[in-house]
């Protein structure tokens, strides 16, 4: 019989070795035991698999696997098949945690709740800012009044990495991380918020998330984020289907659900040429998004009809 560990440590990697040991390197000093890392080679053609095994040499908390490239979600939901942790983490391959996270983490597992939400910090070559929701830790919430908190107050909250999730709610569900496409934890842990009975939100600073510039979010080839900004269309008809579907969602949720993915899709308008906004905006009018975007306040009156006058 396989033991169960409390938490699964996910790792994709994929040419990282510049990063690759101080993120290891904080995962096997944990003061804390019961917990296993999984760490996945995504095809990497630098030294980060020769990293990665040295490690799972010497510690036997670090499981290392190889597989073909096909992408950070693949690689992230192939590590979710080998994990057998109660709890989900997912830690990307250049950042890392401090030495007592999970032993502080751990405290917020008693309720057993869906999701443990917990905050971070932004890692930038000259400074460090704190991120932090500043919500209630000592309330269990339910998905739909976290996310119109969270949406309401503007705090960012769609980065896998800042999150533990209860496997069996996580398996229960069928949640998986889209393959092919960028933009994959918006495009899931809305979701995965929105449906989850029961939430609990740590005050604690566990994360440290490295801001490089030559990582995925920061690419500047014109047909990369051309396929970006797809990407997130594709993404909003998806979680339009799934949350409009849903009857044990409330109107008012619904409603701000369809503002928010609204938002981020508008956003991305600028970053195309003129060509590709003319077309990318006609498939916006098409799904009839510019609609959807909430006017209950003055200034959110003002922003649609910003939009509607540029876009016209």
């Amino acid at each position: 019989m396989i033991a169960v560990k409390k938490f699964s440590i996910i790792v994709p990697v994929y040419n990282v070795e510049a990063y690759l040991d101080k993120c290891l390197s904080s995962l096997v000093k944990q003061n804390y035991n019961d917990y296993e890392v999984i760490v996945v080679n995504d095809g990497s053609t630098d030294k980060s698999r020769e990293i990665m095994k040295k490690y799972e040499k010497e510690y036997m908390c670090i499981k290392a696997f190889d597989k073909e490239n096909t992408g950070v979600s693949d690689t992230r939901n192939y590590g979710i098949t080998l994990a057998r942790g109660e709890y989900l983490v997912f830690i990307d391959s250049d950042d890392y945690v401090d030495n007592d996270f999970l032993l502080n983490l751990e405290k917020y597992t008693c309720e057993k709740p869906d999701i443990i939400k917990y905050q971070y910090k932004l890692i930038y070559n000259d400074h460090v800012e704190v991120m932090n929701d500043n919500i209630n830790s000592t309330k269990i919430y339910d998905g739909e009044t976290l996310f119109k908190e969270l949406t309401y107050n503007k705090k960012p909250y769609d980065l896998a990495c800042i999150y533990a999730f209860n496997k069996k709610y996580f398996d229960n569900n069928n949640f998986k991380f889209e393959i092919n496409c960028y933009h994959e934890d918006f495009a899931l842990i809305p979701i995965t918020i929105l449906k989850a009975h029961s939430i609990v939100c740590a005050s604690d600073v566990f994360y440290n998330y490295v801001q490089r510039n030559n990582s995925i979010m920061h690419m500047n080839s014109y047909e990369k984020n051309k396929k970006r900004v797809y990407d997130m269309l594709h993404h909003f008809d998806n979680m339009y289907k799934i949350i409009n579907k849903d009857n044990k969602l409330s109107e008012e949720t619904k409603e701000l659900f369809n503002s928010y993915i609204s938002n981020a899709v508008i956003c991305r308008i600028d970053i195309l040429n003129n060509d590709d906004k003319k077309d990318y905006i006609k498939d916006l009018k098409k799904r009839r998004i510019f609609d959807l975007i909430q006017s209950k306040t003055f200034g959110q009156k003002l922003k649609k009809i910003y939009y509607k006058i540029k876009y016209k």
